[in-house]
């Protein structure tokens, strides 16, 4: 989902890493018009995956999976805002250093 997001749905079907996707040369202005042609990732900067993008995905793929028919961030008893908050929060806010090591490597796996 998060290369479906960020890079293209087309690079989801790459087994590399999020890193080898992200091509910032692919951001070029075409001759003769005002936009780029650029993925997400591209016209973010991204170099890797961060905890903000796993927790937006998170959110993201909540609600394609829902059978919500319109974005609200309170949905029945589901409250969206807070479920980004708690996937930012596990990776920014360890409670141990064994819990910040394990933090590390998720995210190095992310990022492989």
């Amino acid at each position: 989902a998060v290369k479906h997001i960020f890079t293209s749905p087309t690079s989801a079907k790459n087994t590399s890493g999020f890193l080898s996707l992200c091509d910032f040369p692919k951001c070029q202005r075409t001759t003769g018009e005002r936009h780029t042609q650029c993925d997400v990732a591209g016209l973010l900067r991204m170099k890797s995956i961060q905890p903000r993008a796993i927790a937006y995905t998170a959110v993201q793929l909540w609600f394609a999976l829902s059978s919500t028919g319109s974005w609200c961030i309170m949905d029945d008893d589901f409250n969206q805002e807070e479920f980004y908050y708690n996937i930012v929060d596990y990776f920014e806010l360890c409670p141990s250093r064994e819990a910040a090591k394990e933090v590390k490597n998720l995210l190095l796996w992310w990022n492989q």
